[in-house]
């Protein structure tokens, strides 16, 4: 069964392609109320769940939050246990050669999370 194309979903469309590498449904939302768009919120997690769903976006999760991105299939960040400091880091796609020779797969989109110490805090802990 095809999807209906409404109004809403070519502006959400649209929109959200003009958005960053990743973005939130609250961001989402303010763009379209920026762009004149009069789109509900609920409308909008309903739009970001289909096209999920139908592996146009990739879904994240950041500091409690979902994220999307429709051009990025990672996502990935270094939290300091000590003063909680998060970085966001680019994962080097080597890393999944050597994984897929121990387990074949085939790659869609990930997240890692990697904590430990920051540079500053170990530095404070060696004085």
């Amino acid at each position: 069964m095809e999807e209906r194309k409404t109004k809403q979903k070519n502006a959400l469309n649209k929109i959200s392609k003009k958005l960053g590498k990743f973005f939130s449904a609250e961001e989402l939302h303010n763009k379209c109320e920026t762009e004149g768009q009069n789109i509900g919120i609920a409308t909008i997690y309903r739009f970001l769940k289909k096209e999920a769903e139908n592996e146009n976006l990739n879904v994240f999760e950041c500091e409690g939050k979902k994220i999307y991105s429709r051009s990025e299939n990672e996502h990935s960040h270094f939290t300091c246990t000590n003063c909680h400091k998060k970085v966001h880091l680019k994962t080097p796609m080597k890393i999944f050669k050597e994984l897929k020779k121990q387990a074949n797969f085939t790659l869609e989109a990930f997240q890692i999370e990697i904590a430990g110490l920051c540079e500053n805090c170990i530095s404070k802990q060696a004085q």
